[in-house]
């Protein structure tokens, strides 16, 4: 039998026993083992979230037009400029839509907000 045999069947063989989740040692320090066996906040699943719910309300409350303004500006990352050539507009128009775009989102949230927090209490 090689060495590396022999700890990896060490190592199966403690495999078994689970660490505790509840130390009494407060050493562990951001990126410890015990730390990362532990996990670690994800942002990621708060954008997903976000993304999800804005597609929603822009369903509801947007144009098709005015979603396609969007997802070029925020999810494209096009220029306003850029849209304008694209759509056919000029560079003010398009301005003047996101600006009444977001102000369309801005009163759906604010909407959305308020009838759940009425089902609430």
């Amino acid at each position: 039998m090689l060495p590396t045999d022999v700890r990896q069947a060490h190592e199966a063989l403690n495999a078994r026993y689970a660490d505790s989740l509840s130390t009494d040692d407060d050493s562990t320090e951001p990126g410890d083992p015990l730390d990362r066996s532990h996990g670690q906040i994800d942002d990621g699943f708060g954008h997903v979230e976000d993304k999800a719910t804005m597609a929603a309300l822009a369903a509801q409350t947007l144009t098709g037009r005015e979603r396609d303004i969007l997802r070029l500006r925020f999810d494209d990352d096009l220029t306003q400029h850029d849209i304008a050539r694209m759509m056919g507009l000029s560079p003010m128009q398009v301005s003047r839509m996101l600006r009444q775009i977001l102000d369309k989102m801005h009163r759906g949230v604010m909407h959305s907000t308020a009838d759940t927090m009425d089902s609430l209490g």
